[in-house]
């Protein structure tokens, strides 16, 4: 069974659906101006359907892994996809902002799924180079934004409906249905196969450790919220055309799939804590110039580093959070994820209130702030931490 045409097959189903849920990550932030029309509601209205989604994300991470340890992930991956192609066909022509919401919930259960089986299908074929496939993973994610932010572009530029973006999705996600009902997975086999092991990175204070890769995770997560649903309002807001507004966004995602690519070799030789104290800086500098600049020329450069340079810490949260924990992987992990979660769920509604009190351009700005937290936590951590045991 565990043929190489069937092995090519599973990574297609791991490899594809992150992809899927790095477009699906951005869908409604590329195509927000377009459903403030559809729903004829004002923009802080509208991105609810953020919460909506999230709120879907954290209910659903904790369904699925436990669904995943006692079923096939393939069918928790068939079921994942049905969903996702009835959300991204029947969302964008529904005007009904109610019904929107629930099929944002809807999406967000979907696009939780992934966390669950992703990695099991990727650990099934890849067992000796786990890491560096994940790390492609996470590029695939990024390449997803930048597919679903060009598509909008386009509509844009050649006045197509928006929703054409959606039925792309939905045809990306109708080959990996396909591939999940003719591939096989022996739940036997993998469960005898070893974990790989996670050297430990050993803290001062664990508790502290615990709590500040809570709020590193929750406020990397709420950079990412605003920068995916406010970059494109917020570039007009500052007069840049609209079709070179959704250009910038796309200019941030292609930044996060060259950052995840370039980072699988640094991350071998250099340590994360490094990683995510120069990241953090170099991405602090660059949103700050983007946030004062109205300049399209130069927030497409400042994009483009900031993407490059925050793409991949995700990855790295988990990789220290797993170290971190490494007594405990599946909780130090879900840490990650539902702090992350509730960043999703709770930025949307607070960025709501300041886009209606203070505007779009203030709204943005929140993204320089939450850096200054990130790099000021990172650099605590980095201090709390040792490779070596500490003594007790």
């Amino acid at each position: 069974m565990n043929t190489l045409k069937n092995k090519i097959k599973l990574a297609y189903c791991g490899f594809a659906f992150n992809f899927l849920v790095g477009a699906l990550a951005m869908v409604l932030g590329s195509s927000l101006l377009e459903l403030v029309n559809l729903y004829d509601r004002p923009l802080e209205k509208v991105v609810l359907l953020g919460s909506s989604m999230a709120i879907g994300r954290v209910l659903g991470s904790a369904f699925f892994g436990k669904l995943v340890e006692k079923v096939n992930p393939l069918k928790v991956e068939i079921f994942c996809s049905i969903m996702i192609i009835l959300f991204l066909l029947i969302f964008p022509r529904v005007p009904s902002m109610g019904v929107g919401m629930i099929l944002s919930f809807i999406e967000g259960v979907s696009f939780s799924g992934n966390d669950a089986f992703s990695p099991l299908l990727i650990a099934y074929v890849f067992r000796e180079r786990y890491s560096s496939a994940l790390s492609f993973g996470q590029a695939l994610y990024g390449l997803g934004g930048f597919l679903v932010s060009f598509l909008i572009m386009l509509t844009i530029r050649f006045d197509l409906p928006f929703y054409y973006a959606y039925y792309v999705l939905a045809f990306i996600t109708m080959t990996v249905l396909v591939v999940s009902l003719f591939t096989k997975y022996d739940v036997e086999e993998v469960s005898s196969i070893e974990q790989e092991k996670v050297i430990p990175l050993y803290s001062k204070s664990p508790v502290l450790s615990y709590v500040l890769i809570f709020v590193m995770a929750f406020s990397y997560c709420a950079i990412c919220n605003i920068i995916g649903t406010y970059c494109t309002s917020y570039s007009v807001a500052v007069g840049i055309d609209e079709q070179l507004a959704a250009a910038i966004l796309s200019v941030y995602n292609v930044g996060c799939v060259v950052g995840a690519i370039v980072f699988i070799p640094i991350l071998k030789k250099v340590q994360e804590k490094t990683v995510l104290v120069v990241n953090f800086a170099i991405g602090l500098a660059a949103m700050a110039i983007c946030v004062f600049m109205k300049n399209a020329a130069v927030l497409d450069a400042c994009m483009f580093i900031a993407g490059f340079f925050l793409g991949v810490l995700f990855a790295v949260i988990l990789a220290i959070s797993t170290r971190v924990g490494y007594k405990h992987l599946s909780l130090a992990s879900s840490l990650v994820g539902i702090s992350g979660g509730i960043g999703d769920i709770t930025v949307p509604i607070i960025t709501s209130w300041i886009l209606k009190t203070s505007g779009i351009i203030v709204t943005y700005r929140v993204v320089v702030d939450l850096l200054i937290v990130e790099l000021l936590v990172c650099i605590l951590l980095a201090v709390l931490t040792s490779n070596k045991e500490v003594s007790k």
